[in-house]
């Protein structure tokens, strides 16, 4: 039985319509505005309501968690930004995640790829199929603190190495959902 929950969103679909942005500031283009609050509806129906979101400092990430916060009428106390999350590699995702608070029972992470589609592969402990934009993976653990330290552990010493409890370092996938898949009640 899992007694904490880690929600990993990708960023919602981003315009590289002005060439003289910086990838941080790109914004959601068209699609991404409308695919995002669909998606907040599609996790509030499967009552996926997160205690604390971490959200990447990258606009498009922030107009992201945007729509979530408010499907899921979180206070602004509830939402933190992290630029440690803007293009984060797992190894900073392990460690972000070791600093949510212990009684933090659902943490959700909306930040980008490479890195969080390598998270949540690590954290299932097998490939998973790519992660889209707007891709949301939702994981189950007896612990967010334990999980974090042994995935801290994993990950420094190799996926795998011994001298580390794999079975501690995974978490249980419970469903993945993007924009492209069927809505699921």
């Amino acid at each position: 039985m899992h007694s904490q929950f880690i929600t990993l969103v990708r960023h919602a679909k981003s315009s590289w319509k002005d060439s003289s942005q910086s990838d941080h500031d790109r914004p959601l283009n068209n699609r991404g505005r409308r695919d995002g609050p669909v998606m907040a509806q599609r996790l509030l129906a499967r009552n996926c309501i997160p205690d604390l979101i971490l959200c990447s400092t990258a606009t498009r990430a922030q107009q992201t968690c945007d729509f979530l916060r408010a499907a899921f009428k979180l206070s602004p106390q509830q939402v933190e930004s992290d630029e440690a999350l803007y293009l984060a590699s797992p190894r900073a995702l392990a460690s972000i995640l070791g600093k949510v608070p212990a009684e933090t029972g659902h943490v959700m992470i909306v930040a980008h790829n490479p890195g969080l589609e390598n998270f949540s592969d690590i954290l299932a402990g097998r490939d998973l199929p790519p992660m889209p934009t707007l891709g949301i993976r939702h994981f189950g653990c007896s612990s967010i603190t334990q999980l974090a330290s042994a995935l801290q552990k994993k990950i420094e010493r190799g996926h795998g190495n011994a001298g580390v409890d794999n079975a501690m370092a995974q978490a249980t996938l419970i469903f993945t959902d993007s924009p492209k898949m069927p809505a699921q009640h």
